[in-house]
């Protein structure tokens, strides 16, 4: 958690520094967007409730359990390439796609027999299904960074570096 709030803290102090001084300096052609703040904020939204969804998680479930679980973005990054973005799925990473959603289901049942003093399996499905919202919400954010970086010409590092 410390990890994350020092982190943001330092990317929301150097961010604006990096624009201002961009700015002062008259960036190159190529490295300036047209992109309106909402942008960035939107992004930055996306990746702080993906980041607290996972860390309210991890209260409860165990980290090797959760990175099993991150699995799950794999399928949501195709799901939504190929609705939002319009994109091909060839039959291999369909094939995929249908094995990561599989290996997380199988985690998922599993997480509610074998973690030690689980009383109640609602609960544990209720932070599985918090760790999956974490992903999906993180799914979210990568469609929405490949979207926008065509759409404003954002240099890829502009965009990443926000989050």
């Amino acid at each position: 958690v410390l990890w994350n709030l020092a982190t943001m803290f330092g990317l929301a102090i150097c961010q604006p520094l990096a624009w201002c001084f961009g700015q002062l300096q008259s960036e190159p052609t190529e490295q300036r967007d047209d992109a309106p703040i909402t942008v960035y904020l939107v992004a930055l939204l996306l990746h702080w409730l993906a980041n607290v969804s996972m860390n309210a998680a991890y209260r409860f479930l165990p980290g090797s359990l959760l990175q099993m679980l991150r699995v799950s973005k794999v399928a949501f990054v195709g799901i939504l390439s190929y609705t939002v973005l319009g994109k091909d799925l060839p039959t291999s990473r369909v094939v995929g796609i249908l094995l990561a959603v599989l290996g997380v289901i199988i985690i998922g049942y599993g997480a509610g027999h074998t973690i030690p003093g689980t009383a109640d399996v609602v609960v544990t499905w209720k932070y599985v299904g918090l760790a999956l919202g974490s992903e999906f919400i993180r799914s979210m954010l990568y469609v929405y960074q490949e979207t926008t970086m065509k759409k404003y010409k954002i240099p890829a590092w502009k965009l990443a570096s926000t989050v």
